[in-house]
């Protein structure tokens, strides 16, 4: 069964009433979000680069990504300051709230498909240097490198297992690619850019439209007995 874009909409705002609840878990993206926001708009002397390693591991931890097969677990949070930097480099600045449309799309993805390469070739080398037989031996998933990428720049959602059952449903490539990233993009476009879905996460701030994307998907793909699993 597929589901509608009326579907998606009330995915939207069931995942946005959670979201408003005091100090929700689902609050720390928001928190993430707007530091890396603020923090690209100074120079880098003026970045306080710990904070943001602090603020991204809180957010990955909420969003279930220092379970205990987790590299990151056996880190503390400045095993992310490579990656913050790379982030931050002003050459990404156009990824910043990465919109739907055909032209942003185009003139962007070859962009973002090179930062996925260089966080999934930073965390490797973090990876290397942790020895637990417990450890998940696969190479930096699909999961972490979108989750960072959605907690600091907002230009792609994040591939996790729920959002992966909804992009499978629609028939829409269920692996981070240029493929995938250009079929959720179309469609936005055909199903919720016609929708006001304003979403602000600070006075005058929205929502980006692939974090409306990501908020759909996730709720459409997490069962209602299931709502507090990640």
């Amino acid at each position: 069964m597929g589901y509608s874009a009326l579907d998606a909409v009330d995915a939207i705002e069931q995942f946005w009433s959670n979201t408003r609840k005091d100090n929700h878990r689902y609050q720390s993206w928001e928190h993430c979000y707007a530091v890396f926001s603020k923090a690209r708009e100074q120079d880098s002397a003026s970045r306080d680069y710990e904070l943001l390693c602090l603020h991204l591991a809180f957010y990955l931890a909420s969003w279930g990504m220092y379970r205990g097969s987790s590299f990151l677990l056996q880190k503390d949070y400045l095993c992310h300051m490579e990656v913050v930097r790379e982030i931050l480099d002003s050459k990404y600045d156009k990824l910043q709230g990465l919109d739907c449309s055909e032209e942003s799309i185009d003139g962007s993805i070859k962009l973002l498909m090179e930062l996925k390469s260089r966080i999934v070739e930073l965390y490797s080398v973090v990876k290397n240097t942790v020895d637990n037989e417990r450890l998940d031996k696969d190479s930096i998933s699909d999961t972490l490198v979108t989750k960072v990428l959605l907690g600091t720049l907002g230009c792609t959602p994040a591939y996790d297992r729920y959002f992966v059952a909804t992009a499978k449903t629609l028939k829409i490539a269920p692996r981070f690619s240029e493929k995938s990233i250009r079929r959720l993009a179309e469609y936005y476009r055909q199903n919720l850019e016609p929708i006001n879905l304003r979403k602000e996460y600070a006075p005058g701030k929205l929502y980006p439209q692939m974090k409306i994307l990501d908020m759909a998907f996730w709720q459409m793909g997490n069962s209602p007995k299931d709502n507090n699993k990640i």
